[in-house]
């Protein structure tokens, strides 16, 4: 027979399996989404910005091809890290799906979206994963958006969606819309 603490502990397990994604630790899509949901209102409320970044690994099939899915995995799993690095505490990173990944950036504006952007693509670009000792070097390319009011979340990812193809279409490794303003990293 199962103990309560037992059953708690196994209850827990299967709510973090549920909301995150397992190889990164990252929150899953279900859980971002849900976080959105809560942040969208929390705008309306308070009146203030939202903005989310969207981010794909540039050229991500030729490392699987190349080095092997294993390397692959590792690739996600230390990026994974370099983006909760690099962003606030109130940030949310979440695997987006294969090497896609959506920034929940909660009060916070296009510009501001944008230098956070530009520390996370310029922190991937000067790292390097290691794998069967080859060094395996990466870039990103990023989609911002900011909530408007009379937008619905289908709407906010999507356009962040086309922001994200514009900038692999400029040339990937960069960060769409670029912003006029001038940024301190």
């Amino acid at each position: 027979m199962i103990s309560f603490k037992s059953a708690l502990e196994l209850g827990n397990k299967y709510q973090q399996l549920a909301l995150s994604d397992p190889l990164t630790k990252l929150a899953n899509r279900r859980n971002a989404l849900t976080i959105l949901q809560h942040e969208k209102s929390r705008v309306s409320r308070n009146n203030e910005p939202l903005s989310i970044l969207l981010c794909d690994l540039d050229h991500f099939k030729m490392v699987n091809d190349k080095y092997g899915h294993n390397c692959g995995d590792m690739v996600l799993t230390e990026l994974a890290q370099v983006f909760t690095q690099s962003v606030r505490q109130q940030d949310c990173v979440a695997r987006w799906g294969g090497e896609e990944f959506l920034f929940i950036l909660p009060q916070t504006s296009a510009e501001q979206a944008f230098v956070i952007a530009e520390k996370v693509r310029i922190n991937v670009q000067h790292h390097c994963v290691y794998c069967h000792e080859q060094e395996i070097s990466l870039t990103i390319s990023i989609g911002i958006s900011q909530l408007t009011a009379e937008q619905n979340i289908d709407d906010f990812i999507n356009i962040a969606d086309k922001s994200l193809y514009q900038a692999k279409t400029n040339g990937r490794n960069q960060v769409y819309p670029q912003q006029t303003t001038s940024i301190d990293l």
